[in-house]
């Protein structure tokens, strides 16, 4: 065998092995570890589709939906809002003792529309109640608005 050859073979196998290592380490931490944790905190499933409707300061409908994806304690969400216009922001965050954690970014947003919101589930398991906070440009200060969902 040359040393071209042994060369070769050599970070071949390293990037092999550098692949298995990374895809394990992502699926223990994203999809294994979370999962666990949910079974051992009895955390209830939250997964589907929760709605909100409210109205502006214009009297006009605000319909807001939060598709929820749940993996143990992680969650991932998607909010359409809809009111003069389409809106969609992405969240993610946990879900642990009855409470719901979550970050937020606007979809197309450039980072400059996010903030996070804190939601209690009722003892019903069909509310999720709490207060989303953010900061708003028009204002020139972080507000915290009341949130409540309703499971559809």
């Amino acid at each position: 065998m040359q040393i071209d050859e042994a060369w070769v073979i050599g970070i071949s196998g390293s990037l092999i092995a550098s692949i298995i290592v990374l895809s394990v380490t992502y699926l223990s931490t994203k999809v294994i570890i979370p999962k666990v944790r949910g079974i051992m905190l009895q955390v209830p499933d939250i997964s589907g589709s929760w709605e909100m409707n409210d109205k502006s300061k214009d009297g006009k409908l605000i319909k807001r939906q939060l598709l929820i994806k749940q993996r143990g304690i992680r969650i991932e969400a998607e909010l359409v809002r809809h009111h003069k216009y389409k809106r969609i922001f992405k969240y993610h965050g946990t879900f642990q003792s009855g409470q719901v954690v979550l970050n937020f970014e606007e979809k197309g947003g450039e980072g400059f529309i996010m903030g996070s919101m804190v939601l209690h589930l009722s003892s019903s398991r069909h509310l999720l109640s709490g207060k989303a906070v953010y900061y708003q440009y028009n204002r020139g200060q972080v507000v915290a608005s009341d949130r409540v969902y309703e499971k559809c």
